[in-house]
C-alpha cells in the first residue's frame, strides 16, 4: 500500500514541478508569478522526498534484501 502511495506521490511531484517550471518561465514577464512558482516547487519537492525515502525503506526491507543481509552476517 505504501508503495502505491509513494508512486502516486512521485507522479504528483512531477506534475507540480512541471507547473513550477512553467510559472518560473512566466515570471520573466510578470514577476508576481515567482511566488507561485516557488510555492509549486516546494509543494512538488516535499512529496518527492517522502516518496524516495519510502521506496528506499521498502527496498531495504524486501525479503530478497533481508536474506542477503542475513547471509552476509552469518
Amino acid at each position: 500500500m505504501k508503495k502505491v502511495l509513494a508512486i502516486a506521490a512521485v507522479a504528483l511531484s512531477i506534475a507540480l514541478l512541471a507547473l513550477a517550471v512553467l510559472f518560473l518561465i512566466a515570471a520573466m514577464v510578470k514577476p508576481e508569478r515567482l511566488l507561485v512558482a516557488i510555492g509549486l516547487f516546494v509543494a512538488g519537492v516535499l512529496p518527492l522526498v517522502w516518496a524516495i525515502a519510502t521506496l528506499r525503506r521498502q527496498a531495504e526491507l524486501s525479503p530478497e534484501n533481508l536474506s542477503a543481509a542475513i547471509m552476509a552476517l552469518a
